[in-house]
């Protein structure tokens, strides 16, 4: 704490600087305690916890009032294992534990805790009972656990005053069947794992007040059987998942109840059943899925839940499961079923490095004849491929019957 202070004083002798009046004598000008105590507290929110205390030395009007400052940014260290540090840790928990106690702001604030856990053992559980009985508009946890299992209180799910909660605390959270989150609004979750108390391991998640949802590798993780998530008013759903569980999470299904859904990202390799439900406002869908396994069949019930989207994008992967469903004759019924409703509206399609191979003949063949309100279809081929091959490819191109009388193909 002792760099602490010495940087914080001289910011705050930096402020005295010397000026020359018309006569020639020198005076001190204290620029900062000519401030109001509110922006004097938005600037000391700015400091992580410790030097933001270390204010309270400089003058008597310093002395309280990072007590109500807007943000509390407690920050740890990872433990080195030796002596000194054990040391460092036992001041640590008795800092937080002070400031926790003295903290009293009069307005929303926001609460950032950045800790091992592994050295400050249940306490982490206790501080976070505190932080929330203070009643803050945003929290963020991010903690490494160690070997000490985090077991968040139930007062989080009811806080009345938090609308933000960011969690990153690769930890098994332990729920009932039914919980609720009457009054958050943006959600993000990191490696955070779910696990059911009950005999058959079903969740309902409902978020009344909801509007965006952000998940970070957790879905592979949640040890549940099926989980129903509610929220009429989400707008934004982004989840990355990318976690290699295909062979456990198979028949999990996760099933989205978003009316209100504006705004869909999704990268995965879709290992679970996860589909959406009531979609009708749905304008902007970006979909990257990709995998080694056979995917198709979560492919096919996650497209079915959108299919009023607006403006949609497929990487490349994800085409790739398309081409080789559309390429089995015994999907190729359901390929067209599923794709219907986008190909009512499709005007321009363009594939680039095209490779003119059999599978993406197919998908070529199977979007001529079905959009039928198609106005172009634009090739960039691979620049690996020979004149000759190139000249084949777009007489095979131009042998496909069409569903629209006003096509054009143009190659290059």
């Amino acid at each position: 704490m002792g760099n602490s202070v010495f940087a914080v004083s001289n910011l705050y002798k930096r402020s005295r600087k010397k000026k020359k009046c018309k006569n020639g004598n020198k005076i001190r000008e204290d620029r900062i305690s000519h401030l109001p105590d509110g922006i004097l507290q938005q600037i000391i929110s700015l400091l992580s916890m410790k030097p933001a205390v270390c204010t309270s030395v400089l003058s008597k009007r310093w002395r309280y009032l990072w007590t109500s400052i807007s943000t509390l940014n407690i920050i740890d260290q990872p433990d080195k294992c030796n002596v000194q540090d054990r040391i460092d840790k036992m001041r640590f928990r008795n800092f937080v534990e002070m400031v926790l106690l003295l903290h009293n702001p009069t307005f929303k604030h926001k609460v950032c805790l950045f800790l091992w856990m592994r050295p400050h053992g249940s306490r982490v559980n206790k501080w976070i009972s505190t932080i929330l009985n203070r009643k803050p508009a945003e929290l963020l946890l991010d903690i490494d656990h160690g070997e000490h299992p985090l077991v968040l209180p139930c007062s989080i799910f009811t806080c009345e005053s938090l609308t933000i909660l960011t969690l990153d605390v690769d930890s098994v959270l332990t729920i009932p069947s039914s919980i609720c989150f009457p009054f958050v609004k943006v959600m993000n979750l990191t490696n955070v794992k779910i696990s059911c108390d009950q005999e058959i391991p079903k969740v309902s998640l409902t978020c009344p007040n909801l509007e965006e949802l952000h998940l970070t590798d957790c879905l592979s993780k949640w040890d549940v059987d099926a989980i129903n998530i509610v929220s009429p008013k989400l707008k934004l759903l982004e989840i990355w998942d990318i976690e290699d569980a295909y062979e456990h999470v198979y028949d999990r299904e996760i099933k989205f109840f978003a009316e209100s859904l504006l705004s869909l990202d999704i990268t995965s390799n879709l290992p679970y059943n996860l589909s959406l439900h009531n979609i009708s406002s749905l304008s902007e869908a970006s979909i990257n899925v990709y995998s080694e396994y056979d995917i198709g069949h979560h492919l096919e019930k996650f497209i079915e839940g959108i299919y009023t989207v607006k403006d949609l994008k497929l990487s490349i992967a994800a085409l790739d499961v398309f081409i080789h469903i559309c390429g089995r004759e015994d999907h190729g019924w359901k390929f067209q079923t599923i794709l219907q409703p986008f190909l009512s509206n499709l005007k321009a399609i363009e594939f680039r490095i095209f490779y003119g191979t059999d599978v993406e003949l197919c998908l070529v063949a199977f979007l001529l004849k079905n959009a039928r309100v198609l106005v172009k279809m634009t090739f960039i081929s691979s620049s690996t491929l020979v004149a000759k091959k190139q000249m084949e490819i777009q007489r095979r191109l131009l042998m496909h019957p069409r569903g629209s009388t006003c096509s054009v193909i143009h190659y290059s």
